[in-house]
């Protein structure tokens, strides 16, 4: 609701600033068939709105906010490497650049991978980082008590020999 009402405020600003319906008029009275597609593509953009609004409320109420957004980290590397392919992306001094391209293409990988740890898709199982993630703490959980005691002294034994 907070970005629709600033949204609006800026319209209204830029309304001000420059009017918009002047050129739509222009369009209309010069070109009528662009005018139709002009309404055909806002019909449109409305449509895909309420669709992308309505995936993004029912994503948020099933996922967690991070696991979606995990789900598009993944397309940032895809989206690079088809910017490389079909556009002139990565262009610097009318060649390609290459290696702005492979750091990019790195970085993106790293924090798709850090995404999947910090979202425990992914458990690491070295230096006790496996020690605070929902499966070792419900596996401790479902020990009988003693055998929990006798699990956390032999954890506390292992952890300070380091």
């Amino acid at each position: 609701m907070l970005e629709g009402i600033i949204g609006f405020s800026f319209g209204i600003v830029y309304c001000i600033y420059k009017n918009p319906i002047s050129s739509i008029k222009n369009l209309y009275y010069n070109n009528s068939d662009n005018f139709g597609y002009l309404v055909l593509f806002l019909f449109l953009f409305m449509i895909l709105s309420g669709v992308q609004n309505t995936f993004r409320v029912v994503t948020n109420k099933i996922y967690s906010p991070m696991a979606s957004t995990l789900a598009l980290y993944f397309f940032n590397p895809i989206y690079i490497i088809s910017t490389l392919i079909l556009n002139e992306d990565f262009v610097s001094n009318k060649k390609r650049n290459y290696i702005y391209f492979s750091i990019n293409l790195v970085l993106t990988i790293i924090v798709s991978f850090c995404g999947l740890v910090y979202n425990e898709f992914i458990i690491l199982f070295f230096y006790g980082l496996q020690h605070d993630t929902y499966k070792e703490i419900s596996f401790r959980a479902s020990l009988p008590y003693d055998m929990s005691y006798i699990y956390n002294i032999n954890d506390d034994e292992e952890n300070s020999n380091f």
